[in-house]
């Protein structure tokens, strides 16, 4: 197929010029190696983080998912990893971001976790009626748990009730005051940073 249609590279899931591809066969060339195989979450699949970043993980091991003689919280573990000596980890945004993102979810799936345990005993068939989710959306009794996962609604419910609490006990605010620097004003760091900048 490669050299059927002039394909540049052999990692390449398209031609290089797409409208001669179309005009020689109508049916899309499609890679899909994992084709038939079945979706794993990032929750359930133990070896995702070192697959996912080989950079950090150039032997396989020592994922969070590893088995351990003492058994790491997740919070634990990311503090472990960003503030070792080993800097790669702290190092790496991506990773950082992709332990956000596994910390919020696994805080997400708990709280649903919880909400459907101990609120609301139902079943698939109560949950796909409509009039009953409203109901439980108008009381509240959904997203009550999610009030740990920042950015949700609850979270800033949750810092609202917050602030009512801290007016209520410390008083209104009397006064806000916002500093800043006038930096482009000053004319000695417009002078150094026209001498640097050339």
């Amino acid at each position: 197929i490669r050299t059927k249609y002039n394909i540049g590279t052999d990692s390449c899931t398209q031609p290089c010029d797409f409208n001669d591809f179309l005009v020689f066969d109508k049916e899309p060339y499609v890679v899909a190696p994992a084709e038939k195989n079945k979706l794993s979450s990032l929750l359930s699949d133990k070896t995702i983080e070192a697959l996912a970043f080989p950079h950090l993980f150039p032997d396989g091991q020592g994922s969070y998912d590893e088995e351990r003689e003492i058994d790491l919280k997740w919070k634990e573990y990311c503090k472990a990893r960003l503030f070792s000596s080993d800097s790669r980890f702290a190092a790496d945004s991506s990773y950082i971001f992709y332990l956000q993102y596994l910390g919020d979810l696994k805080q997400v799936y708990s709280g649903i976790n919880i909400a459907f345990r101990k609120k609301l005993p139902m079943s698939a068939k109560q949950s796909l009626d409509e009039i009953q989710m409203k109901f439980l959306m108008n009381k509240d009794m959904i997203y009550r748990h999610l009030q740990s996962v920042r950015g949700s609604p609850q979270y800033w419910h949750q810092r609202l009730k917050d602030l009512f609490g801290m007016t209520r006990q410390l008083g209104f605010p009397t006064f806000f005051i916002t500093l800043s620097c006038a930096d482009l004003r000053w004319k000695e760091f417009v002078d150094t940073f026209i001498r640097h900048t050339g």
